[in-house]
């Protein structure tokens, strides 16, 4: 469902101004504001939802929002490149997130969320959803993570530049979604979920040291902000705070909203909790130690002085090629594919004959006929 657009701030109210992907957009959720989750070749799926927790911060402290955050974001589309370029500009979407900020306006604070998709935490999402483990994959996804600082910090020091040093600039980072361990009714096993726990924590790392050597920011509160409402905590697979598997067509052209590859992008996503969670943290930050002008850069940071404990990966003991990452998902999804076929194609062929011999299906209407023929012959049959 779509809702109407939010409201841009007015001419000198304070405002929040919320850069980044899909952990900020409100991707998770089961509405999003008019133009911004349409497939097609004037997308724009950037996804921005009323339950967003920039869209609850801002009401709490009763400022105004310019919403810019986009699904799928990477950390140049912040300043350099347009995400979606054929999109319309019923919503911001087709250019870099910082040429829609007006920097002579009064902004009280940055939010921004970024490195995830540099990280290609989608494709991790993706393939643990797949059958098999996607941890066989770890040592070829941590790699991305390894090099994020390239890439953020060149973004944060872009949005510092523009802003200035003054206006406070947030890095938030991801919050934790699982625990440790998986749970019995959970599709992922424990390897699995130790391994999603060990990425999501080196990327945070990754945006802590970043943010430090750009000279911003760090909501480190908000890694632990789904604790108690993980997947698998108290043994539930789908908790308040996340969506496991989240079906959701998107709007545009008929063909893109029957894809079921454009149904799948609020999995793995904080739902309305989640985004509720995250507020109520980020508030209560905000309220006791509100962040001042920000910090000087320290270019020589480095992960020893971000107090955030990352877990090397289990040592391997096999002198096996690490698996191309195509390839394996390839042979995962023929591997579902080939226990499936069976009950795909007996839904099928029962869909079928239901439309064909169900009421009004084309075997139960005599000869092939219109119903203007069928008035006409009774009409005869009457003499009349």
């Amino acid at each position: 469902r779509d809702v109407a657009p939010l409201p841009q701030p007015a001419s000198g109210q304070p405002r929040i101004v919320a850069l980044g992907d899909s952990y900020m957009s409100g991707e998770g959720a089961l509405e999003f504001f008019e133009h911004t989750n349409v497939a097609g070749s004037k997308s724009n799926q950037c996804r921005r939802a009323p339950t967003a927790y920039p869209v609850l911060v801002a009401e709490a402290r009763g400022v105004g929002l310019q919403f810019l955050a986009c699904s799928g974001a990477k950390a140049a589309e912040l300043h350099l490149d347009g995400q979606m370029p054929n999109a319309t500009d019923d919503a911001p979407g087709r250019l870099p997130q910082l040429d829609y900020v007006d920097f002579v306006e009064d902004i009280d604070l940055i939010l921004v969320s970024v490195g995830g998709n540099d990280a290609r935490f989608s494709s991790v999402g993706k393939g643990c959803l797949l059958p098999g483990s996607c941890s066989e994959l770890e040592e070829n996804w941590i790699k991305n993570v390894e090099a994020l600082s390239a890439k953020l910090v060149p973004a944060y020091q872009a949005i510092r530049d523009r802003a200035g040093a003054d206006t406070p600039i947030v890095a938030m980072p991801y919050p934790i979604m699982v625990t440790e361990r998986g749970c019995r009714e959970a599709m992922l096993d424990d390897d699995e979920h130790s391994f999603v726990v060990r990425f999501v924590t080196a990327i945070n790392a990754q945006v802590a040291l970043s943010a430090k050597q750009a000279g911003i920011h760090f909501f480190g509160g908000g890694i632990d902000a789904y604790v108690g409402d993980r997947i698998c905590s108290q043994g539930e697979v789908d908790p308040s705070a996340v969506n496991f598997i989240s079906l959701q067509p998107t709007e545009g052209p008929f063909v893109d909203r029957l894809n079921p590859a454009n149904w799948v992008h609020g999995s793995l996503h904080p739902n309305a909790g989640g985004h509720g969670r995250m507020a109520a943290a980020l508030v209560a930050w905000l309220d006791m130690s509100p962040p001042g002008a920000n910090p000087s850069p320290e270019p020589g940071a480095t992960l020893a002085d971000v107090g955030i404990e990352t877990e090397p990966a289990p040592a391997s003991t096999s002198t096996a090629v690490l698996p191309d990452e195509t390839e394996w998902r390839n042979e995962q999804l023929a591997a579902a594919a080939k226990e499936a076929w069976p009950a795909v194609v007996l839904l099928f062929l029962g869909g079928w004959l239901f439309a064909a011999t169900g009421k009004g299906g084309p075997f139960r209407r005599a000869h092939w006929t219109t119903d203007a023929d069928l008035a006409a012959a009774q009409q005869r049959r009457h003499g009349t």
